[in-house]
């Protein structure tokens, strides 16, 4: 992903502002500290030889029955702690996909099982430090983890917090992660969270806040065909992470999911394939159809009918036009078809009396767990110390800019990734959205990250503090309720001001702009101050 990023750069050369240099910054004396499900010591992509413990690093390593000394020593690891569990070890595998996206060093001919994806792996900043607060387990991550993990993330003094979780909250106050980064940014620490895995539909992005860094994931140029011949000669497209376990030939038989329904059973549940709703007789020796059309955030592992499944010879994932991929699960064929190839198979179904296929022929590969479950891993292969997950880790980036520009304030970062971005692919195209229709800024924000770009972004909006204080009063919360947030409000003695309200909300020193206008002849005039941080001589910026 990160040559990827690279490609983009060069292609999009014209609108990206002058390099400071062909190399990434020396970020060894910056800490990025991750809430997330822990980490996995022995991978590759921590193995670094310590240099030196970045100045001012208050943190630790919590020993553990699995987790002892030697976790950190001579790592890159400096700090682990948890808070959920009893061991900052990694059970799960996504806070170590996360930690090597964002920090892992280069690991040469890494890949998935058989070769899937493969390359070097690398983490976007390779020398920074990295600290891990355990926060989650088996999908559980409780608020006063969340809050606990901050708090020492904090004290010990990392600079970036990187925060790949949330849930839907209806107002800050409630959300963990808005209260914990709030505190963070007033330390001057930057904060980089998850956009979450839906959408992008109206209302569906998590981590919100404006004093957080946002991010949303893109795709790559990086494709798993899975293509479906049916027995008529037609060919259907299809995507899927898997191991070639079926041969091209013989002919399989095809059923959909609804013709294979246990007696009694809904036809929805049975043409969804939800849990409970196939019979095994019928499914048994066949592919089977299952319909996933509007399934939000869709996990085929918790939302399959796996008992009866087991006995089939593979899965079509039917109407799934999203661009994300999915990771690899099971030990048997899947593929995944959009709605125009699902139209298509479903009518050489109807139109044929015995229907039949041969076997069914966002990923970032970064490390994982060591002990993966039986039924993740395929038969009689080894672990794989690498995964092929959906994931973004901004933190990278964060801690190139701090290591750049080590006075630059979480807002400046902010505004230098968000204003340096692209707009256009690496084919020089508009970048689309899941749909195909060119994304708008409610589909990719600023636009696609620009990792050397935004190292030298020129100009900076900064928000203060007090920026982010007059937010909350013009999102209706009044001066008693802001005050028990930030202790900031409380030292300064800061009231609202009183013409609060949300049409104010575009005043604050932020790096876009949004206005509502209420009539079709309102004017609005938005302040906007910008700092120079190109240094001496004369420049010419364009907007």
């Amino acid at each position: 992903s990160w040559d990827f990023l690279e490609a983009l750069t060069q292609s999009n050369a014209a609108a990206s502002p002058p390099l400071l240099s062909s190399r990434a910054p020396d970020s060894s004396n910056v800490v990025i500290g991750f809430l997330d499900t822990g980490i996995w010591p022995e991978s590759e992509s921590f193995r670094q030889n310590l240099t030196s413990i970045p100045r001012g690093w208050k943190g630790t390593c919590v020993t553990a029955r699995d987790f002892n000394k030697t976790a950190c020593n001579g790592t890159k690891i400096i700090g682990a702690k948890y808070y959920i569990s009893h061991s900052p070890r990694d059970r799960d595998g996504h806070g170590s996909h996360v930690a090597s996206t964002a920090a892992g060093v280069a690991v040469d001919k890494a890949s998935f099982y058989d070769g899937l994806a493969a390359g070097t792996a690398r983490g976007g900043s390779e020398s920074a430090k990295i600290a891990m607060y355990k926060v989650c387990e088996n999908r559980n991550c409780p608020k006063t983890a969340i809050l606990k993990a901050f708090d020492d993330a904090i004290a010990d003094g990392v600079h970036v917090i990187s925060v790949s979780l949330g849930d839907p909250h209806p107002d800050f106050l409630s959300d963990p992660v808005a209260i914990g980064a709030f505190h963070a940014v007033e330390h001057g620490i930057t904060v980089v969270c998850a956009a979450g895995n839906s959408g992008p539909r109206p209302s569906t992005i998590l981590n919100d806040a404006p004093w957080v860094v946002t991010v949303g994931a893109s795709t790559v140029d990086r494709a798993f065909r899975s293509d479906i011949l049916l027995g008529g000669g037609e060919v259907v497209k299809g995507e899927w992470i898997r191991l070639p376990d079926l041969s091209r030939s013989p002919i399989y038989p095809l059923i959909d999911g609804r013709s294979a329904a246990k007696a009694g059973n809904l036809s929805r549940a049975a043409r969804r394939c939800e849990p409970g709703s196939l019979s095994k007789a019928k499914t048994k020796g066949k592919i089977v159809i299952c319909d996933i059309k509007d399934r939000n955030g869709f996990n085929f592992k918790d939302q399959l009918d796996k008992v009866a499944l087991r006995g089939s010879l593979g899965i079509i994932l039917a109407n799934n036009d999203s661009k994300r991929v999915v990771q690899y699960q099971w030990d048997f064929p899947l593929t995944r078809v959009g709605s125009s190839g699902a139209a298509q198979i479903l009518n050489y179904i109807k139109t044929t009396r015995y229907p039949d296929v041969t076997a069914p022929g966002l990923a970032i590969l970064a490390a994982w767990i060591g002990d993966r479950p039986l039924d993740e891993k395929p038969k009689g292969r080894p672990q794989s110390s690498f995964e092929i997950d959906s994931g973004t880790s901004m933190s990278g980036v964060a801690a190139n800019i701090k290591a750049a520009h080590p006075a630059f304030t979480p807002s400046a970062i902010k505004s230098a990734i968000m204003t340096t971005a692209f707009s256009n692919d690496n084919l020089g195209s508009p970048i689309t959205s899941n749909n195909g229709d060119e994304a708008t800024p409610y589909d990719l924000g600023a636009g696609e990250l620009n990792p050397r770009g935004s190292l030298n972004p020129g100009l900076v909006y900064e928000t203060s503090v007090t920026d982010y204080l007059i937010f909350m009063c013009y999102h209706g919360y009044n001066t008693s309720t802001v005050r028990s947030m930030s202790k900031v409000a409380r030292s300064t003695g800061f009231s609202c001001p009183d013409d609060s309200g949300p049409d104010l909300i575009s005043n604050i020193n932020y790096p876009s702009i949004s206005v509502l206008l209420r009539g079709a002849n309102q004017i609005r005039t938005v302040p906007r101050v910008l700092t120079n941080v190109a240094g001496s001589g004369n420049w010419t910026y364009r907007a």
